[in-house]
Order: structure tokens, then sequence, then C-alpha cells
């Protein structure tokens, strides 16, 4: 990542104990496990819509590309401003690719064994392909030459773990051994982070079979590091028309 500014310690600690909190009042209201889990994905969702951009729309659901191709479920989906509305009225439906800037998972316990199912499911979400629209810009060049508009970043975010960051960093450099093949960064909240390529942003150039460069980190501000790594990893583009006109014709 790069330099902490000093002013900004301060504020990058108190977003981190909001997000402990939210794990604290998740723990305290529901005892089975797979409320726990909702509501852990509800929590960082709200905090992404409080902190992000107002202008992207936060929600979950399927991903499809142009070509009919889907995910399944995904916990967290960040899309533009115009991606249409009426497919994910409430947040909740399904997203076209090409008005998707960001996607994740959210744990609320982050196990080896699930971070290895994450890695496994990222790579479906990969087999879908974006395709550049007509007049499309980004960054004053085809978007399909920056990395974060090829591969869309992927981001698993977890509220504790009794993993230790080498040992999610030897999974994911296991697991993905080419960039964009799987997730691009875990954060761990209270512990650390592993990101492939931290000082990359979404200006990057796109460079096929490029190996992973993992890197870990311990931190005392990972939920402010997390926000910080998306909004320059999330790639910026201009539609001259939308992106429905790719998916539905009349």
């Amino acid at each position: 990542m790069p330099r902490k500014n000093p002013a900004l310690r301060k504020r990058a600690r108190l977003i981190d104990r909001r997000l402990g909190l939210s794990l604290e009042y998740a723990r305290a209201s529901f005892s089975h496990k797979g409320n726990k889990g909702s509501v852990a994905e509800q929590a960082l969702r709200l905090a992404l819509a409080e902190y992000l951009p107002s202008r992207l729309q936060i929600g979950h659901g399927e991903i499809i590309d142009g070509r009919g191709r889907s995910t399944g479920q995904i916990d967290v989906v960040i899309a533009e401003e115009d991606h249409p509305k009426l497919l994910a009225p409430d947040g909740i439906g399904a997203f076209l690719l090409d008005g998707v800037v960001a996607v994740g998972e959210v744990k609320a316990v982050l196990t080896l064994t699930n971070l290895r199912d994450t890695v496994k499911r990222a790579k479906t979400f990969r087999s879908l392909i974006p395709e550049a629209l007509e007049g499309d810009i980004a960054f004053e060049g085809p978007p399909e030459q920056r990395r974060y508009w090829r591969h869309r970043p992927y981001f698993l975010f977890a509220f504790e773990s009794g993993a230790q960051l080498k040992s999610i960093h030897d999974v994911l450099s296991k697991g993905s051994k080419q960039r964009g093949e799987s997730i691009d960064g875990v954060f761990v909240l209270k512990k650390g982070w592993v990101v492939d390529g931290p000082k990359e942003d979404a200006s990057s150039v796109y460079q096929p079979n490029m190996p992973t460069q993992w890197v870990q980190s311990s931190s005392s501000t990972v939920a402010f590091d997390f926000l910080a790594w998306l909004s320059v990893a999330m790639p910026k583009q201009f539609h001259q028309v939308s992106v429905l006109s790719a998916y539905w014709a009349l």
C-alpha cells in the first residue's frame, strides 16, 4: 500500500472500530451461523454505501455477461451510477458485468477451507468476459488495456480469522498463480491483508499471463486500507450508450 498520511490515522482507526462494532452486534443478535454470516454481509454493504462515492450502487446478486454466462449469488456487487437500476431496484437482483466495478465475498469468520472455496468461486466470475461498447473511454485509452477493467477487482473481507496471514498468503499463492485468475485481495479485520500487486491501481496496464505477486501486511487499520485499495482499484469508464444495449436489443 502507498505511504499512510499521518492526518488520516485517527479517521482510519475510527472506521475500523465502527466495523468491529457491527460484528459485535451480529454476534449479540443472532445465534445461528447462517444469520451471523448474513448480518456480516449487510454490515459491510452498509459501510461501503456510507464511505464510497454516492454515485455507486451497492448490492448483491448474480452477475451476467454479454454472452449469457452468469455467476451464482455474490455477497457484494458495486456497480456504476448508470447501471440499469431496473435489474436490481432494491440492490438485489441481476447485474450486468459491463456496469460492475468491483465484487466481493464477506466472511464473519474466515477459515482456510472457506478461503479455498472462495478462490474456486472467484474463477467462475473470471470466466465472464467484459466487452467495451462503442465509444467507451477509460483513462484516455481502450478499456481492455487496463488490468482492473479486464479483471474487475474481486475481494474477500473477513471480520475475523484464526488463520495467520502467512497461511492465507500460502493458500492464495497456490490457488491463484496468474493475475486475474481468481481473487485480488483478502482483508481480515484487526489482522491485516494479502493483496496481489497492492501498488497497482485502476490505471495499471493489463498484461496477459502475468504471474501473481502476493504481498502480505499486518495492519491496525484494515478497514481503511481496504476502502483505500478499493477506491483506487475500481475502474472508471465513460459510456456513450447504456450498457443494457449490449444485452437487450429492441
